[in-house]
């Protein structure tokens, strides 16, 4: 469908050089301040055969008139499962507008290099000094933990490549839908006594259909499969917890370094849920 969005906003005397900060507005979208169209990201249409769809987040410089902001948001929406303003907008000075998304960036490309580098580091390990599985299911772990940060929130991964989209959006959902059972896999591994092999399968069989819609499916589809799948994810993130909880009381080695950082993950999934 498609709407309107309205909203007054009443400045300090004296504003000037503002910027106004927006992250994803799904699916495309005109922005008018005071009278004045400023942007247009992707193609604002009354149908799916007008509209064009576009993710992109954008800042845009803004004056006051009369210390005055008068904005107006055309949305349209016939490509994804969720649409309009997903984000708060953001306003602020030149100054603060910048610094925000630069902070943002550069952590989103720290934790990206951080965990990347830690996948190649294991699997190097892997390769060249044991064939252990888990070392190679930790480390395609770690490069799955590296692509989320560039993929959502500021995009950053539109900074060093062209992708379109639904590029980005099918990325997006295979590396959270790849998450759980490479994570599973890798907690086989360490502890095959404590984690059967009955309920490893289960887990393989039931996520296996979410991945091969993410990567076959159109993102209007695959959206719909998130809820279902943050229960799934939740599910098996309690049977891990079991699962280390056990290999601790059984004095499995390095078990209890492995439990804590499961526990801080499962901290992370909680909150993201």
């Amino acid at each position: 469908g498609f709407a309107t969005y309205k909203l007054r906003i009443l400045c300090p005397q004296r504003s000037t050089h503002l910027d106004l900060k927006l992250l994803t507005v799904a699916s495309n979208y005109k922005l008018f301040v005071n009278g004045k169209q400023l942007l247009e990201i992707g193609k604002v249409g009354t149908s799916k055969s007008t509209a064009v769809p576009n993710y992109r987040p954008a800042i845009v410089a803004v004056e006051p008139v009369n210390n005055e902001l008068n904005l107006v948001i055309q949305v349209s929406n016939f490509n994804y499962s969720t649409g309009g303003l997903l984000d708060y907008i953001k306003l602020g000075t030149h100054e603060q507008v910048q610094a925000l998304w630069i902070k943002n960036i550069s952590i989103d490309f720290f934790i990206a290099g951080s965990f990347f580098l830690i996948g190649i580091y294991f699997l190097v390990i892997f390769f060249y000094f044991n064939k252990r599985r888990a070392s190679l299911y930790f480390s395609i772990f770690c490069m799955l933990v590296a692509i989320r940060p560039l993929v959502t929130d500021e995009l950053a991964i539109l900074y060093i490549t062209n992708w379109n989209w639904q590029l980005v959006k099918h990325v997006e959902f295979i590396s959270l839908y790849l998450s759980v059972p490479v994570r599973s896999l890798f907690s086989y591994e360490l502890f095959p006594k404590e984690f059967p092999k009955k309920i490893l399968r289960i887990i393989l069989f039931t996520t296996a259909p979410f991945i091969l819609f993410a990567i076959f499916a159109k993102p209007y589809m695959f959206r719909y499969g998130l809820k279902p799948f943050q229960l799934i994810m939740l599910l098996t993130a309690i049977f891990g917890l079991y699962v280390y909880s056990n290999a601790v009381k059984n004095k499995r080695p390095g078990s209890v370094y492995f439990l804590t950082g499961f526990i801080i993950l499962f901290i992370t999934l909680v909150n993201d849920i």
